[in-house]
């Protein structure tokens, strides 16, 4: 099971399609999968499987759960809020770095756009 809505978030990110869907089969399970379920359920090989879960992993949105001779995956839902704030803020310093190359009136609405997610990433901080 996927959900479009997720992985319409995550491809907002700058994610890989392949790594938006292999993180919503697992969000969505709701358990633990190992890496055969994956291959199976996602229909990618075992190879792009292997690579989407590392990149995954380096983002911390997937944990790798070894048990026995099995390693099993599971998806940190935690970590969509942590990587979509880790995008706002990089997109916070993107923006900043360019907002003088604008012409006046879209300098002002980039600033009011700043000031807002400026504002929001604080609140967001504070309830961390």
């Amino acid at each position: 099971m996927t959900n479009l809505g997720l992985i319409k978030l995550l491809l907002l990110t700058g994610l890989p399609l392949s790594a938006c869907v292999l993180f919503s089969i697992l969000f969505y399970n709701g358990k633990p999968m190992s890496f055969k379920e994956l291959v199976e359920k996602s229909g990618y090989t075992k190879g792009h499987v292997s690579n989407i879960l590392k990149l995954l992993e380096s983002f911390n949105l997937v944990e790798r759960i070894p048990e026995r001779k099995k390693v099993y995956f599971v998806a940190k839902k935690e970590g969509i809020y942590n990587h979509v704030v880790m995008h706002l803020k990089s997109l916070q310093e993107n923006l900043s770095s360019i907002i003088n190359n604008f012409d006046e009136k879209d300098r002002k609405k980039a600033q009011t756009f700043l000031s807002d997610l400026d504002l929001m990433l604080r609140r967001v901080s504070k309830n961390a």
